[in-house]
C-alpha cells in the first residue's frame, strides 16, 4: 500500500495504486528538521522533489507543501540556483532523481505522463501568481 502523504498530494493523485507503489520503489522520501539545508546554491540539483509535509524556505520566501521543485525534464546537468531550507516545522519530500525517473519510464510511462502534467499546472499557477504580483509594479 502507497504511503498516505504520497497518495495524497496533488502530484501524484491521478497514479493508480500500481503506479504509486512504483513511484515509491524509485524515489526517495526524506525528512528533514527546521533549518536543514535540503539543497545549497550550486550544488547538484538534477531531481525533482515534491514537498508532502512541511514548508521549505528560498531565501525570505516560505514554500508550503504540496509543492513541486525542478521540472523532470531532467536531460541536462543542472545546479541549483537558490539554497533550499527546510522551514520552521521542518517537511518531508520525495526526491526522483534521473535514474528513478528511467525506472519509472520503463516499468510505468503513464505515471510519468501524469506527473508531468500535474508539474505543468504547477508552474502555470506559479507563473500567474508571478504576474499578479508584478503587475503594480508596472502600473
Amino acid at each position: 500500500m502507497a504511503n498516505d502523504k504520497i497518495s495524497e498530494s496533488p502530484f501524484f493523485s491521478d497514479l493508480s495504486a500500481a503506479e504509486l507503489l512504483f513511484l515509491e520503489k524509485f524515489s526517495n522520501q526524506r525528512t528533514y528538521e527546521a533549518g536543514d539545508t535540503i539543497i545549497a546554491e550550486t550544488e547538484d540539483n538534477n531531481a525533482m522533489r515534491v514537498l508532502l509535509d512541511g514548508s521549505v524556505t528560498t531565501g525570505d520566501e516560505t514554500i508550503s507543501a504540496p509543492h513541486a521543485f525542478q521540472a523532470l525534464g531532467m536531460s541536462a546537468e543542472r545546479v541549483a540556483l537558490l539554497t533550499l531550507t527546510a522551514g520552521n516545522s521542518g517537511c518531508e519530500l520525495l526526491e526522483l532523481d534521473k535514474a528513478g525517473l528511467r525506472q519509472l519510464l520503463t516499468r510505468v510511462p503513464g505515471a510519468v505522463a501524469k506527473i508531468m502534467m500535474r508539474n505543468n499546472e504547477q508552474v502555470a499557477a506559479d507563473i500567474e501568481t508571478l504576474t499578479e504580483e508584478l503587475k503594480p509594479a508596472f502600473s
